[in-house]
C-alpha cells in the first residue's frame, strides 16, 4: 500500500526501486467510489510518496 499527495492510496506488488524512491509496482489498483480500479504496471515518481506500508492479507 503506499500513500500519495494528493490523498491517493495505490495497492500493487513492488517490483523495484531506485535511490530516489521511484517505484515500480505490477498489478496496481487504486479505490474509487468503492471500487478497485485496476492500473496495471505503474510508475510512482519517489517525491509523490508520503509513506509506503505492507498489505495485510
Amino acid at each position: 500500500m503506499i500513500s500519495l499527495k494528493g490523498g491517493r492510496e495505490i495497492r500493487g506488488i513492488l517490483q523495484g526501486y531506485d535511490v530516489h524512491m521511484n517505484l515500480v509496482l505490477d498489478k496496481a489498483e487504486e479505490e474509487v467510489d468503492g471500487a478497485a480500479q485496476k492500473l496495471g504496471t505503474l510508475i510512482v515518481r519517489g517525491d509523490n510518496v508520503i509513506y509506503i506500508t505492507p498489505s495485510v492479507e
